[in-house]
């Protein structure tokens, strides 16, 4: 994936990205797959967050 703008908004990403060898799909599912496993790790680790979230 060859990511070339984004942009993290409140509720959402935008991303402007190309793929030579998988299709779009497979790519976006896997990086929310990733990135959304990352962030609740961050979360639950920053207890300031955790508080403010109501996690």
């Amino acid at each position: 994936m060859e990511i070339y703008a984004w942009c993290i908004m409140p509720s959402h990403i935008h991303l402007v990205f190309r793929s030579a060898t998988e299709k779009p799909e497979d790519l976006i599912g896997g990086f929310k797959s990733y990135t959304s496993r990352k962030l609740i790790k961050l979360i639950e680790e920053n207890q300031q967050e955790a508080g403010a979230n109501g996690c």
